[in-house]
């Protein structure tokens, strides 16, 4: 009779063990943290964010997360991101590990919106290969605040990093600040809503919610973009300085991703690799006008003497100090680069910016040119891969106009039907196929 009881009493105690530490896969603690100000369409091209922990060995499986609004049914779909598709990353969380996550809006979402305070979320997590699933559920505030505390740094920002990187003793204050969550250690420029407008702040430490000793509660729109200081180039005159604001920015490709770190896939003939970039100035001068151009590359390092030019650059406006400005938009396709090419190479975004700090003018993006794809471009002089039969080619814009209707025979003729419209966001929809593409 003991011996029963002592084999009942370790069937208890290891069915209590956390599946954390033993491989084991599991999501917890999904948190949407995307801008609670905004409406999200799929129109707009919206970026969603939101968070999770996750722990266990997937090796090199793929996960699958859909994010859907109130329901979990195919026309509240948010967004659908297909981790590791590739199978090119292990992962191995042998502790709970915080993941920060974004994509853009859903088709499902075409001429609807939804917003983010008082409504409901809900996170599946899929992997099939581990026979796991699972549903998390986030319940939105309808407002939500968190408790900063900043120290007074500056009216410029080269006086910001002086008196930071000379550790000056200055005044601090705490502030609510709706809808955010500034970074400990970083300088924003901030407008306390005290009449004196914009100053530069840093942020000393930060709290989860509101808190009663605030001194004021301010909305998220009266911060801007922050830095971290660079004391060694502290001080010296006011100027401009561009950068790729990677968390704004996105890809669209043949790998399903917007993430712009991911690595992304050129798989056929008519494929199209789309750039939406946020640009931020947070310098303490405005920009002038400029351009963004592009290069392949055999490695993530710009060089320019040995990155090829590719010969389609992006406009961008000039930007005040401070500010940010986007989404800008452009897609190279296949044939903008060498024929045959194949394998992994990089895309290199170059901003051509006049300031001294060099360093965040270019973005990087891994891609993979799927050698098995033709290289042949289309014109009036080449010999076309005719399709075993003819396609109806029907191009819509986000309107839902259509905007042409043709029969076509090959790829290569669709490819050049996609090259002569006009910039915007289309739906193509060729034979059986439908995909979103933007220029």
């Amino acid at each position: 009779m003991k011996k029963i009881t002592i084999i009942l009493f370790l069937m208890v105690s290891l069915s209590g063990i956390s599946q954390v530490g033993l491989g084991l896969p599991d999501v917890q603690n999904f948190v949407v943290t995307a801008d609670r100000s905004t409406t999200y369409t799929w129109n707009s091209g919206s970026r969603f964010d939101f968070e999770f922990e996750i722990t266990g060995r997937y090796e090199y499986d793929e996960i699958k997360l859909s994010v859907y609004y109130e329901s979990v049914n195919s026309q509240n779909l948010i967004s659908l991101s297909r981790w590791n598709r590739e199978g090119d990353e292990y992962l191995d969380f042998p502790t709970m590990t915080k993941k920060e996550w974004w994509t853009t809006i859903s088709y499902a979402w075409q001429n609807k919106s939804f917003t983010i305070p008082g409504n409901r979320f809900i996170l599946v997590v899929s992997v099939p290969s581990k026979n796991y699933y699972k549903e998390l559920y986030y319940e939105a505030p309808q407002s939500l605040s968190n408790y900063h505390v900043i120290k007074y740094r500056g009216q410029t920002k080269s006086a910001a990093t002086d008196s930071k990187c000379n550790n000056d003793q200055e005044a601090s204050v705490g502030v609510n600040i709706q809808n955010a969550s500034l970074t400990v250690g970083k300088i924003y420029k901030i407008d306390r809503g005290t009449g004196i407008g914009y100053r530069w702040y840093e942020v000393t430490s930060r709290q989860s919610g509101a808190s009663n000793s605030a001194d004021t509660t301010i909305p998220s729109s009266n911060t801007s973009s922050g830095y971290y200081p660079d004391c060694s180039t502290s001080g010296g005159s006011d100027e401009p300085d561009l950068k790729f604001n990677l968390n704004g920015s996105s890809v669209y490709s043949d790998a399903n991703s917007f993430d712009i770190s991911a690595t992304h896939r050129l798989d056929f003939t008519n494929s199209m690799l789309t750039f939406n970039f946020l640009i931020d100035n947070i310098g303490d001068a405005q920009s002038n006008a400029t351009e963004i151009e592009f290069y392949r590359s055999g490695n993530s390092i710009f060089d320019p003497n040995d990155d090829a030019p590719i010969n389609k650059v992006l406009s961008i406006p000039a930007i005040s100090a401070g500010n940010s400005d986007g989404h800008f938009s452009k897609t190279l396709f296949v044939n903008d680069f060498e024929s045959g090419l194949s394998g992994y190479w990089y895309v290199i975004a170059k901003i051509k910016a006049d300031d001294s700090n060099n360093s965040n003018n270019t973005v990087a993006v891994r891609v993979y040119f799927n050698p098995s794809r033709s290289s042949i471009k289309f014109n009036k002089n080449t010999i076309q891969r005719e399709y075993t039969t003819k396609k109806v080619l029907q191009i819509y814009n986000l309107s839902g106009v259509r905007v042409t209707k043709d029969e076509i025979s090959s790829q290569d003729e669709e490819n050049a039907i996609i090259q002569n419209l006009e910039h915007g966001i289309y739906i193509i929809k060729s034979g059986e196929n439908t995909y979103k593409i933007k220029k």
